[in-house]
Parts: structure tokens; sequence; C-alpha cells
């Protein structure tokens, strides 16, 4: 049986609202997803993650209780139903069943931007967070293991800067190279709107990127499993609140440390 000291920590990184529109999955040119693409190749990705609903709340609520939202009365979004007492976020179980120390991290090492901005959108009585997580600070994980730790993170999320704001940062997406969903007309404004879209995708890459850094920094990172999620996919037409595939049909990568894999891992 496994201790609390041979147990790995686990990151959750879930980004909001993205479907999958990143280099990894090598059907969206023009974008630069380079974290992202590192964890894919050191790990796995998958190429048939769908959500349970195309909007945050309900597929929330899915994600993290391991229960259909439709089962709890859940799908009807930012509403409120109390759940019977076996139904428990991830943190809880976690918590509870493997020592885990929970946290929903909105503070970051000195230096570095913000990450995660501690999203709490569930389908759920229970939805203050207070009595799923024990703490907010990334400095607090490393002195807590195993942890299970969240980055929440607003991008992809409307509305997105204006292209000359990413270019400040180096992220902005040009949008004479971008290629268009067949369904989008293919029309000036639609390719700013897209490379709109793609530089904040590229934003959540960056962060991700930060995430890693820390990690890596402190000698976690071999000691973490990564997991990096959308909750649906993107807010623009035929995705958000749809049941095509750009809807529901989400991207995840994770990333398990070599000393943790288990056996048969390829």
């Amino acid at each position: 049986m496994a201790t609390s000291a041979s147990l790995p920590n686990i990151v959750w990184i879930q980004c909001d609202d993205m479907s999958r529109d990143l280099g990894a999955y090598g059907r969206t040119p023009g974008i630069k997803t380079p974290n992202i693409d590192r964890l894919a190749d050191e790990g796995m990705l998958f190429e048939r993650c769908y959500s349970t609903a195309p909007t945050c709340a309900p597929s929330r609520t899915a994600m993290l209780t391991g229960h259909y939202m439709t089962e709890l009365n859940g799908q009807h979004h930012h509403s409120e139903p109390d759940f019977p007492p076996n139904v428990k976020h991830l943190a809880e179980r976690l918590r509870e069943g493997g020592g885990y120390f929970t946290a929903n991290v909105t503070k970051n090492k000195p230096g570095l931007p913000e990450i995660g901005w501690g999203k709490l959108d569930y389908c759920w009585s229970r939805n203050t967070g207070d009595e799923f997580y024990e703490s907010d600070d990334y400095a607090d994980l490393a002195t807590n293991q195993p942890f299970y730790a969240e980055f929440q993170t607003v991008e992809p999320h409307l509305p997105w800067h204006s292209l000359e704001k990413y270019a400040e940062v180096g992220l902005a997406v040009d949008p004479d190279e971008v290629e268009l969903p067949a369904a989008y007309p293919d029309t000036p404004e639609t390719r700013i709107e897209w490379a709109k879209y793609l530089s904040d995708v590229q934003v959540f890459d960056a962060k991700v990127g930060y995430v890693l850094q820390m990690l890596e920094e402190d000698g976690l990172l071999e000691e973490t499993i990564v997991i990096v999620v959308a909750d649906h996919g993107r807010d623009m037409v035929r995705a958000k609140f749809s049941l095509y595939d750009d809807g529901i049909h989400i991207p995840l990568v994770i990333r398990i440390p070599e000393k943790h894999r288990p056996e048969g891992y390829e």
C-alpha cells in the first residue's frame, strides 16, 4: 500500500474556454505553445477527451466530482443543488483518502506574473471552496507533500485584448498567418478575432510555463504529475454553449514523472 510519503504530488492546470487549439495537436497554424507541447512530448496527449457540457459550471462539476452533472441535477448553469453526502470534490477525496495537502493557488513565487485566479464555478450549493482547499499560496506546497494544487487561469476567456496589447509581451498571433476553421467566414474581422483568441491561448501557455518554472526551481517537477485541461470549448460560435465538437472536444495533456509511472507505461 502506498504511503503519503511515496505518493506523487498533483498539479491541475485548468483554463477557461479553449478547444484543442494548441501546437501539440497540430491543427492550428500560427500558434506557438512550447510549454504545453513540452508536456505532451514528455507525457501523454489525449485525442478523445470530451467535457460533459459546453459551459463551465456543469462541466467543472462533473470533472471534479466524478459524477455526470445530470445525475446530480447540476446540469443548469450556475444552479446550486444540494448533493448527497457521498458526492465530494476531488480535493476532498485526496485530502481525506490520500493524506494530500490541497491548494487553489493564487499567490505565486515573488517576481512571477499572476497565474491562477482561484476560480470556483460549480453547480453545487457548497461553492465557496472553504471546505475543498487548505491554502491559496504556492509557498505552502514544498513543505506539505504530497499536495494537490489547482491553478485556474482566466485565459482564454473573453474579453480578449487587442493584438497590440499581446504584441507588447511578444505573444500576438498574426491574423495573416492563421487558418480559420471551415465554418467561419474568411474576413479580416474574423481573422482578427481568431488571432486575438489564439494570442490569449499563448498567454495561457506562458502561464503553464511559469508553473513548470516554479516546480523545477524548487525540485518538485519530478515528484509531480502535471495535468493541463480545459473546462470546455472556445468562446466562439459553434463552440461554447453548443454540442458541436468544438464545444466539448477539449485538450488534455498529462505528464507523469518517470519515478511515478505505473508498470507498462509507454
